[in-house]
């Protein structure tokens, strides 16, 4: 954190005239404008999240959260108004800050008979693809487990929440941030990659059929910049859970494939855009 610090502190900061002709060259499509708006405003983000410390995130995840208020500020923004991007920018940020708050500052600490089936659930997993050759569906790994096809859904969506990298590990282990190899990307290619894979995203998305475009926007928070749950979607659709997670799953399919066409592994973008709401309780009668 400090070296970003550090790094950040460096980029100068923008005249009024330079914040206009940046923000009309991207709204134009120059990705290098957006990403040079984004760079020399990112120690704003860090004076506005230091604001909301001690409310349940650490700084890190506090800025992570804060730089992407900052990417939405700077799709939003219209130079030609005569007010500054930092003062425009500040209430996205802001926003952005409260709403994790909001979804992600609850304790993450799991039940231990939800632990117990994670563990059971990836075990079988691990055993199933390799008698399979292949990852195992949901219906088989239900059978295997001796749960319901819902049940197991539920679990992998449990699986794939977002932690956060200063969770402790066992007493005296560390942080999870340290089992993870850092490769220590500048602040400049980071916001250049993330905007690149979102335009690539966003593009690939017009290409799928009406129903898949509906379900993956409102899945990906594209719609209302927040994530929504396969029964929310189902409910605004008018479509039951079962269905809309068919056309999920269809929908993701081709987007990979769209995106691999272009050179694009998006896998960390679809991490990032479409952080899971909360799922329902996992049966505890499901453990054994």
């Amino acid at each position: 954190m400090r070296v970003y610090l550090r790094e950040i502190a460096r980029i100068p900061l923008l005249t009024r005239e330079q914040e206009v002709e940046l923000a009309r060259r991207a709204r134009a499509g120059d990705e290098a404008a957006k990403a040079k708006l984004v760079e020399s405003n990112l120690r704003l983000v860090v004076q506005i999240a230091r604001r909301y410390l001690n409310r349940g995130l650490p700084l890190p995840d506090l800025i992570e959260e804060g730089n992407l208020g900052l990417l939405r500020a700077v799709e939003k923004f219209d130079g030609e108004r005569g007010t500054r991007f930092s003062t425009y920018a500040a209430w996205w940020v802001r926003q952005a800050v409260v709403r994790a708050l909001a979804n992600q500052a609850r304790t993450i600490r799991l039940p231990v008979h939800v632990e117990l089936l994670l563990g059971r659930y990836a075990r079988e997993q691990k055993r199933l693809s390799h008698e399979l050759g292949r990852a195992p569906t949901f219906a088989e790994l239900a059978a295997a487990l001796g749960m319901s096809v819902e049940q197991v859904e539920e679990l992998e969506e449990i699986r794939q929440r977002p932690v956060s990298l200063e969770t402790p590990l066992r007493e005296g282990e560390g942080r999870v941030a340290d089992l993870i190899a850092d490769p220590s990307p500048g602040p400049s290619e980071a916001v250049g990659a993330f905007l690149r894979e979102r335009a690539d995203l966003v593009s690939a998305l017009d290409d799928l059929a009406e129903n898949e475009r509906r379900v993956l926007r409102h899945r990906f928070g594209l719609e209302t910049d927040r994530a929504e749950t396969l029964e929310a979607i189902g409910r605004r659709l008018g479509l039951t859970r079962e269905r809309v997670r068919q056309i999920e799953a269809a929908g993701l399919r081709k987007l990979r494939a769209l995106l691999a066409a272009r050179g694009v592994d998006a896998s960390d973008l679809f991490c990032l855009v479409s952080a899971r709401a909360p799922v329902a309780q996992v049966d505890r009668a499901a453990v054994s």
